[in-house]
């Protein structure tokens, strides 16, 4: 009878030491439970973060492009005016070039004028009257030399202005074009910049990928649970839950074996009292 009350005692120290095991179990299961729904909730976080800004950089991505479309076209018409000034201006130069000779070939007859004339007039000065009308002549021929010179030396200067214009429009015109080219430069490196970025969103760990994060248990300084970790925690809780109801089964139907051999030993007293009772009343009898 001691010898059970002993094993009784034991099997419910037993018993305890497993309902706290349990417990703590339990306990460990429901903060990795917690963990683990976090780290969901944070994936989920991180997913959308992504594919929201995969969307913005895709939309940043065509609005860009666009725009690079744009800019590119208007840098080419650029280009291309720049082109058609620089040959307008060439023609203008071979035109003032043309004007500036003329000009100089019309200063050239007017001085063989003027010298003719005043030839014209000494021996006009030396003759007999009957060249009188002579003089008239040369006076007028003096006139329009002096009239052609002007005329020579209002071109000159008109071509000059023109030349120096001229120069300044293929100055600016040159100014223009090395803008449009540094334009064209910078917008491609930025275009490049633009298809490294779409490339880099589109890689497979940035879409939706379980990042791993830290527990939230308090006190915890740099410790990652990764999902692997939480599987496999979650195993070995479901393994302790497992064994911890074998176990609890082998309780249960080792104190059905005890309340069965109670009653049993019971009943076997019972019996023993019966039979001396009845032996007493024998012999008193």
């Amino acid at each position: 009878m001691i010898q059970l009350k002993h094993k009784q005692q034991k099997l419910q120290q037993h018993t305890t030491a497993l309902q706290t095991q349990k417990q703590e179990i339990l306990a460990r299961h429901k903060l990795l439970e917690i963990q683990q729904n976090n780290l969901i909730s944070q994936s989920k976080q991180i997913h959308n973060l992504n594919h929201r800004l995969k969307e913005i950089t895709g939309f940043i991505s065509q609005e860009g492009k666009k725009a690079f479309y744009a800019t590119f076209e208007g840098v080419q018409k650029i280009n291309k005016n720049m082109d058609e000034i620089f040959n307008i201006g060439h023609l203008f130069t071979n035109e003032l070039k043309l004007i500036n000779s003329t000009s100089h070939q019309i200063e050239t007859v007017s001085k063989q004028a003027k010298h003719l004339a005043i030839q014209a007039a000494i021996v006009a000065g030396h003759s007999n009257s009957q060249l009188s009308g002579f003089s008239h002549i040369t006076n007028e021929i003096g006139k329009l030399v002096n009239e052609t010179s002007q005329a020579g030396r209002q071109m000159n200067l008109i071509a000059n202005n023109l030349m120096m214009k001229i120069s300044e429009l293929n100055n600016l015109a040159e100014t223009g074009k090395q803008t449009a080219q540094s334009l064209v430069e910078n917008n491609q490196c930025s275009e490049t910049t633009l298809d490294e970025l779409e490339k880099l969103i589109q890689q497979p760990h940035l879409n939706g990928a379980v990042v791993n994060s830290p527990p939230v248990t308090p006190g915890s300084k740099g410790t990652y649970i990764s999902q692997e970790n939480l599987d496999r925690d979650k195993n070995i809780v479901n393994n302790y839950k497992e064994k911890l109801e074998e176990k609890n089964t082998d309780i249960s139907e080792m104190q059905m074996q005890i309340l069965n051999n109670k009653k049993n030993k019971e009943k076997l007293i019972q019996q023993i009292r019966s039979t001396l009772n009845q032996k007493k009343f024998d012999l008193d009898i």
